[in-house]
Protein backbone atom coordinates (compact mmCIF):
# COMPACT_ATOMS: atom_id res chain seq x y z
CA UNK A 1 0.00 0.00 0.00
CA UNK A 2 2.69 2.19 1.17
CA UNK A 3 4.33 2.11 -2.92
CA UNK A 4 0.83 2.57 -3.89
CA UNK A 5 0.69 6.22 -2.30
CA UNK A 6 4.12 6.71 -3.17
CA UNK A 7 3.43 5.90 -6.75
CA UNK A 8 0.23 8.14 -6.58
CA UNK A 9 2.14 11.44 -4.65
CA UNK A 10 5.36 11.15 -7.47
CA UNK A 11 2.71 10.94 -10.71
CA UNK A 12 0.54 14.07 -9.00
CA UNK A 13 3.96 16.50 -8.50
CA UNK A 14 5.38 15.26 -12.33
CA UNK A 15 1.47 16.00 -13.78
CA UNK A 16 1.47 19.40 -11.84
CA UNK A 17 5.58 20.08 -12.62
CA UNK A 18 4.17 19.17 -16.73
CA UNK A 19 1.07 21.34 -16.44
CA UNK A 20 2.83 24.38 -14.85
CA UNK A 21 5.74 23.71 -17.40
CA UNK A 22 3.09 23.81 -20.48
CA UNK A 23 1.09 26.65 -18.67
CA UNK A 24 4.20 28.78 -18.32
CA UNK A 25 4.74 29.36 -21.96
CA UNK A 26 1.46 31.28 -21.91
CA UNK A 27 2.82 34.44 -19.53
CA UNK A 28 5.14 36.65 -20.82
CA UNK A 29 7.85 37.98 -19.24
CA UNK A 30 10.12 37.53 -15.31
CA UNK A 31 6.09 35.83 -13.95
CA UNK A 32 6.11 32.78 -16.93
CA UNK A 33 9.63 31.83 -15.89
CA UNK A 34 9.08 31.89 -12.45
CA UNK A 35 5.97 29.61 -13.16
CA UNK A 36 8.17 27.65 -15.67
CA UNK A 37 10.69 26.64 -13.02
CA UNK A 38 8.13 25.78 -10.36
CA UNK A 39 6.75 23.59 -13.00
CA UNK A 40 10.05 21.71 -13.44
CA UNK A 41 11.25 22.06 -9.48
CA UNK A 42 7.91 19.94 -9.21
CA UNK A 43 9.06 17.87 -12.02
CA UNK A 44 12.53 16.72 -10.95
CA UNK A 45 10.88 15.92 -7.18
CA UNK A 46 7.95 13.90 -8.69
CA UNK A 47 10.22 12.21 -10.96
CA UNK A 48 12.97 11.35 -7.95
CA UNK A 49 10.40 9.49 -6.09
CA UNK A 50 9.32 7.48 -9.15
CA UNK A 51 12.29 5.73 -9.60
CA UNK A 52 12.29 3.66 -6.91
CA UNK A 53 9.47 1.70 -8.46
CA UNK A 54 11.03 0.95 -11.41
CA UNK A 55 13.87 -1.33 -12.93
CA UNK A 56 17.14 -0.10 -14.45
CA UNK A 57 16.05 0.85 -17.62
CA UNK A 58 13.32 3.21 -16.19
CA UNK A 59 15.83 4.55 -13.30
CA UNK A 60 18.09 5.66 -16.15
CA UNK A 61 15.34 7.33 -18.21
CA UNK A 62 14.02 9.47 -15.27
CA UNK A 63 17.63 10.18 -14.63
CA UNK A 64 18.08 11.80 -18.52
CA UNK A 65 14.82 13.48 -17.53
CA UNK A 66 15.76 14.62 -14.06
CA UNK A 67 18.83 16.34 -16.13
CA UNK A 68 16.34 17.55 -18.31
CA UNK A 69 14.55 19.15 -15.23
CA UNK A 70 17.69 20.61 -13.65
CA UNK A 71 18.27 22.51 -17.43
CA UNK A 72 14.85 23.53 -17.85
CA UNK A 73 15.25 24.68 -14.06
CA UNK A 74 18.59 26.99 -15.31
CA UNK A 75 16.99 28.13 -18.54
CA UNK A 76 14.40 29.18 -16.55
CA UNK A 77 15.77 31.21 -14.35
CA UNK A 78 17.96 33.04 -17.43
CA UNK A 79 14.68 34.11 -18.63
CA UNK A 80 14.01 36.14 -15.77
CA UNK A 81 17.05 37.89 -16.73
CA UNK A 82 16.22 40.82 -18.98
CA UNK A 83 18.10 40.50 -23.01
CA UNK A 84 18.96 36.76 -22.14
CA UNK A 85 16.14 35.50 -23.83
CA UNK A 86 18.23 33.81 -26.26
CA UNK A 87 20.23 31.95 -24.23
CA UNK A 88 17.15 30.56 -22.34
CA UNK A 89 15.82 29.24 -25.43
CA UNK A 90 18.79 27.10 -26.71
CA UNK A 91 18.50 25.90 -23.00
CA UNK A 92 14.45 24.91 -23.25
CA UNK A 93 15.77 23.31 -26.51
CA UNK A 94 18.34 21.59 -24.77
CA UNK A 95 16.01 20.49 -21.80
CA UNK A 96 13.14 19.33 -24.40
CA UNK A 97 15.48 17.54 -26.37
CA UNK A 98 17.06 15.19 -23.42
CA UNK A 99 13.08 14.93 -22.41
CA UNK A 100 12.58 13.63 -25.65
CA UNK A 101 15.22 10.94 -25.08
CA UNK A 102 14.16 10.14 -21.43
CA UNK A 103 10.87 9.15 -22.48
CA UNK A 104 11.56 7.47 -25.13
CA UNK A 105 13.85 5.17 -22.98
CA UNK A 106 11.06 5.13 -19.93
CA UNK A 107 8.84 3.71 -23.00
CA UNK A 108 11.09 0.50 -22.90
CA UNK A 109 10.77 -0.20 -18.72
CA UNK A 110 9.82 -3.24 -18.51
CA UNK A 111 8.21 -1.91 -14.92
CA UNK A 112 5.48 0.09 -16.85
CA UNK A 113 3.97 -2.86 -18.89
CA UNK A 114 2.09 -2.52 -21.87
CA UNK A 115 -0.56 0.39 -20.00
CA UNK A 116 2.84 2.64 -19.14
CA UNK A 117 4.35 2.46 -22.24
CA UNK A 118 1.52 3.45 -24.14
CA UNK A 119 1.44 6.18 -21.33
CA UNK A 120 4.85 7.39 -22.29
CA UNK A 121 3.98 7.33 -25.86
CA UNK A 122 1.37 10.46 -24.99
CA UNK A 123 4.24 11.93 -23.84
CA UNK A 124 6.42 11.78 -26.66
CA UNK A 125 3.15 12.66 -29.10
CA UNK A 126 2.77 15.89 -26.35
CA UNK A 127 6.04 16.40 -27.05
CA UNK A 128 5.83 16.49 -30.76
CA UNK A 129 2.30 18.40 -30.44
CA UNK A 130 3.88 21.12 -28.61
CA UNK A 131 6.24 21.76 -31.26
CA UNK A 132 3.86 21.77 -34.14
CA UNK A 133 1.41 24.16 -31.82
CA UNK A 134 5.17 26.71 -31.60
CA UNK A 135 5.82 26.60 -34.69
CA UNK A 136 1.78 27.24 -35.77
CA UNK A 137 2.00 30.14 -33.13
CA UNK A 138 4.54 31.85 -35.50
CA UNK A 139 2.09 32.53 -38.03
CA UNK A 140 0.37 35.76 -38.44
CA UNK A 141 -3.03 36.65 -37.66
CA UNK A 142 -4.12 32.88 -37.12
CA UNK A 143 -0.92 30.86 -35.43
CA UNK A 144 -1.85 32.32 -32.14
CA UNK A 145 -5.34 30.96 -32.12
CA UNK A 146 -4.58 27.57 -33.45
CA UNK A 147 -1.66 27.25 -31.46
CA UNK A 148 -3.61 27.61 -28.54
CA UNK A 149 -5.91 24.68 -29.43
CA UNK A 150 -2.83 22.49 -29.79
CA UNK A 151 -1.40 23.52 -26.80
CA UNK A 152 -4.57 22.34 -25.21
CA UNK A 153 -4.41 18.77 -26.44
CA UNK A 154 -0.78 18.93 -25.64
CA UNK A 155 -1.99 19.19 -21.64
CA UNK A 156 -4.31 16.66 -22.04
CA UNK A 157 -1.75 14.00 -23.82
CA UNK A 158 0.40 15.24 -20.74
CA UNK A 159 -1.89 13.98 -18.20
CA UNK A 160 -3.45 10.96 -20.05
CA UNK A 161 0.21 9.93 -20.59
CA UNK A 162 1.44 10.42 -16.40
CA UNK A 163 -2.08 8.90 -15.45
CA UNK A 164 -1.50 5.64 -17.30
CA UNK A 165 1.97 5.47 -16.54
CA UNK A 166 0.88 5.88 -12.72
CA UNK A 167 -1.99 3.05 -13.52
CA UNK A 168 0.77 0.63 -14.61
CA UNK A 169 3.26 1.51 -11.85
CA UNK A 170 -0.09 0.47 -9.33
CA UNK A 171 -1.00 -2.43 -11.26
CA UNK A 172 2.48 -3.98 -11.03
CA UNK A 173 3.04 -3.39 -7.55
CA UNK A 174 -0.51 -4.78 -6.81
CA UNK A 175 0.44 -7.67 -8.69
CA UNK A 176 3.75 -8.28 -6.52
CA UNK A 177 2.33 -7.76 -3.29
CA UNK A 178 -0.43 -10.45 -4.13
CA UNK A 179 2.10 -12.83 -5.11
CA UNK A 180 4.51 -11.96 -1.60
CA UNK A 181 1.30 -12.52 0.49
CA UNK A 182 -0.18 -15.55 -1.34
Amino acid sequence: MENKVSFIQSVTLILCGGLLQACGNIADGWSGAVVVVAGFILFYVGLGNLSLGLDDIGRRAVGLLRIAAIVGIIGGVIDIIPLMGLMSGLLYIAAFILQVLGFLQLKNSLKLGAVGSSGVSLLVAANALAVIATLFGILPIVGGFLASFLYLGTLALIILGWLRVQESLIRQNSTLNEMTTA
